[in-house]
């Protein structure tokens, strides 16, 4: 924050306005083949076992060995 008041403080309001706003790291975003794999093992595990959580979808994609990354329990609750 206060790197912003330095910079207010030394160009004024056009020098604060003339930076770029963008954060400078993109949050890493799961490819569309892993967005497809996680409703397809919840579809496979409801069908074989009932199971449907995403703890159970979590421990279904890592012992399927499909995906490098095994997402997290948030994020397969976000793209479900």
């Amino acid at each position: 924050m206060s790197e912003w008041k330095e910079r207010c403080e030394q160009w004024g309001w056009a020098g604060v306005k003339s930076q770029p706003r963008d954060p400078r790291c993109v949050a890493h975003r799961y490819g569309q083949r892993t967005r497809r794999l996680m409703p397809q093992a919840r579809q496979r595990l409801i069908t074989a076992k009932g199971l449907i959580g995403s703890r159970a979808i979590q421990i279904e994609l890592r012992q399927s060995r499909l995906l490098r990354r095994v997402p997290s329990l948030a994020t397969i609750k976000r793209v479900l």
